[in-house]
């Protein structure tokens, strides 16, 4: 009749490891996703830490060989979670970056939480996003990088030679 309530460990997992939607299926067949065309000068996405860096520091500190494990597969997790901890824990965020964006792994981890059409109104700022609060651009990486990755070009960003951030807040 009622829930299970979720241990402190679950709670914690249930944050830095968010549901993925990555399939979309249509008659037995994956649908391909676009990209958009990049802007050479494209400046990388801020590297910090979710929520102050705490649920970083304690999963660190509770289990650090999961830690360093999530930095290495996980994109979300190394990328936007706990970008600046796994940093420090090792690998450069660009390299991270790069590596989970190379050919042999693309397929894995490019795609758009979303459909084509929520990510493509996102990426051209139509319908809700027609304010431009939210878009594809690096300044807005958290959202759209989770959401929709594949549309708005993060999966084809040059992470090794581009720019680095004007201002990270």
């Amino acid at each position: 009749m009622y829930a299970r309530r979720k241990t402190p460990s679950e709670r914690l997992l249930s944050v830095i490891r968010p549901k993925n939607y990555q399939n979309r299926y249509k008659n037995n067949l994956i649908v391909q996703k676009t990209t958009v065309q990049l802007n050479s000068n494209r400046a990388l996405p801020c590297c910090k830490d979710e929520s102050g860096g705490s649920i970083c520091k304690n999963l660190k500190r509770q289990d650090s060989k999961l830690f360093i494990q999530k930095c290495q597969l996980e994109p979300d997790f190394s990328l936007v979670v706990c970008c600046n901890s796994c940093s420090e824990a090792g690998v450069s965020y660009r390299k991270r970056a790069a590596s989970f964006f190379a050919e042999n792994r693309n397929a894995t981890n490019c795609f758009d939480r979303m459909s084509p059409g929520y990510c493509s109104r996102f990426e051209t700022g139509d319908d809700a996003w027609n304010n431009r609060r939210w878009s594809c651009d690096t300044s807005h990486f958290r959202l759209g990088f989770r959401v929709c990755r594949a549309t708005c070009g993060f999966c084809t960003l040059d992470w090794e030679h581009a720019p680095d951030p004007v201002k990270c807040f």
